[in-house]
């Protein structure tokens, strides 16, 4: 009897019926999880701009503003300027990546923060302890997509959260109804 070598017709169109069927269970997932990737690393890079504006202000000892949405900073992008308004000198910018500006929503889409020299905010409105952007997806997306949140509060802590956890450490402490980000240049 004469020994075979390789495989057979048959066997090979198991293998790719194989594959293909853990593809197409993975693919979706995985798209799902590069969606959900995005919303993350704008959250995070919104909440790293705002810990380096805070940071800047402690170290200068005097009032440095973060900027969103406006002048040369649009969609995801911002600056951190020297000063009270966005038009001191710039100690930062980050510019709006091309991938992230088509699908990522940031809402409001213009905020302003400025952090006196101890590192709080500056000229906080009566009763506002909250200012905060959130971050979500406006492409379509699965039922287990991410929307994140970066809260800033009155006396200067900035942290992200996901919009949704229920409870524990990454839920958000408030709802976007109690924010003071309307738009216009708050601080």
């Amino acid at each position: 009897m004469r020994a075979t070598k390789g495989f057979s017709l048959i066997e090979l169109m198991v293998t790719v019926t194989v594959l293909a069927l853990l593809l197409a269970a993975a693919v979706p997932n995985f798209r799902e999880y590069l969606t959900n990737n995005k919303v993350r690393t704008v959250a995070g890079e919104m909440r790293d701009g705002l810990q380096h504006a805070r940071m800047e202000a402690i170290r200068h000892n005097e009032s440095v503003t973060f900027c969103m949405g406006t002048g040369s900073a649009t969609g995801t992008g911002w600056e951190v300027h020297l000063g009270s308004d966005c038009t001191g000198t710039s100690l930062r910018r980050r510019p709006t990546s091309s991938s992230e500006a088509s699908h990522v929503t940031l809402s409001p889409t213009s905020l302003t923060v400025t952090f006196n020299g101890s590192g709080r905010r500056a000229s906080v409105a009566p009763g506002t302890t909250l200012t905060t952007l959130d971050v979500s997806w406006s492409g379509t997306c699965g039922d287990d997509c991410v929307a994140m949140r970066v809260e800033v509060s009155a006396g200067g802590m900035i942290r992200s959260c996901s919009q949704n956890v229920s409870s524990g450490p990454q839920a958000c402490t408030a709802a976007a109804s109690t924010s003071s980000s309307s738009g216009g240049p708050t601080s």
